[in-house]
């Protein structure tokens, strides 16, 4: 019986030191490789190259929506510019016929 008691004793202490060495070095593992724990339940990792992957990709995404939103300024100055040549033309047409319907109004 006491044979027993120290069997299970020392197999009971022989896994919670074989524990506390895989605990140490896998922090020690993580610390290495920059990892950090974010959640203590199930215990989830995140990686820091994973996470300036990421923002790499949300810096990519915003790069090119903002030069797509260049573009469109570019493309609308444009359009604006036309428009105001198109009314700079147009402006002395409409004057001539407004005169043209003030004359009629005042010859009847």
């Amino acid at each position: 019986m006491v044979f027993s008691v120290r069997v299970v004793l020392i197999s009971l202490a022989l896994v919670l030191v074989l524990g506390a060495i895989f605990v140490g070095v896998s922090i020690v593992y993580r610390m290495y490789r920059r990892e950090f724990i974010y959640k203590l339940g199930w215990v989830e990792v995140s990686v820091a190259a994973t996470a300036a992957r990421d923002a790499r990709a949300v810096e990519e995404r915003y790069q090119r929506m903002l030069s797509e939103a260049r573009e469109r300024v570019v493309q609308m100055e444009a359009r604006a510019e036309r428009a105001a040549a198109s009314l700079d033309e147009i402006t002395p047409e409409r004057d001539r016929l407004r005169e043209k319907l003030a004359k009629r109004g005042r010859a009847r």
